[in-house]
């Protein structure tokens, strides 16, 4: 693993070590010990084990007798399962847009620059716009929880599939931009079909079910 002694906070170290759970650099069921991660890493003890503590909390690792910590082990299922509970409530969040009357500017203006970026070969940007357009879809509903909760769970499973996966990055597209769409339409029952199969999309990425 990289050497990341230049971070230091909690949430800094959650993020990056919560990447490699999910990428597999910390392989399932590998059993993790804090002061040995530690140092490989060049970080300090403390916000190492405040991070691993963070991801016990959200579910990637599980704390073992000896009071270290182990990578769960997760199947394709089970994250194919998340990623359309986490479509559900993105719905939900964009079903609140609709229902409210929330103007959409904002999506619209980040979904132009997502595809500026398609336009110019700029991969890593589009991605990083890609992204964007899920966190803005809860910032802009005021509901100060629901954001909170929709961003923590992107944080996960979405935000590796979305900022490394290269299957079916096409039909993503495609996807998305159904999604603006249907949203510029008020149209909800094409858009709740909508979000499941940009989601799906993203199922892919781990072999889940809906694999192809």
């Amino acid at each position: 693993m990289k050497k990341i002694g230049s971070v230091q906070t909690k949430d800094q170290i959650a993020d990056i070590l919560r990447e490699y759970v999910i990428s597999g650099k910390l392989a399932s069921e590998q059993e993790i010990v804090q002061e040995e991660l530690a140092d490989q890493l060049q970080l300090s003890r403390t916000p190492v084990r405040e991070a691993l503590q963070q991801l016990e909390k959200e579910g990637y690792l599980e704390r073992l007798s000896n009071r270290h910590m182990r990578v769960r082990a997760t199947s394709p299922d089970e994250i194919m399962r998340v990623l359309m509970i986490i479509a559900g409530i993105e719905y939900e969040l964009m079903d609140i847009i609709l229902s409210r009357g929330i103007g959409i500017s904002g999506l619209e203006e980040l979904y132009g620059k997502y595809l500026d970026a398609l336009d110019t070969s700029q991969v890593h940007k589009a991605r990083v716009y890609e992204l964007e357009i899920h966190k803005a879809v809860s910032d802009i509903t005021g509901y100060g929880y629901l954001a909170t909760l929709h961003q923590r769970l992107l944080a996960g499973y979405p935000h590796h599939a979305i900022m490394n996966s290269e299957k079916d990055s096409d039909g993503r597209v495609k996807s998305l931009e159904v999604i603006i769409k249907l949203l510029k339409l008020r149209s909800k029952p094409e858009l709740k079909a909508a979000v499941e199969d940009y989601y799906s999309k993203l199922a892919e990425c781990y072999g889940g079910e809906n694999s192809k």
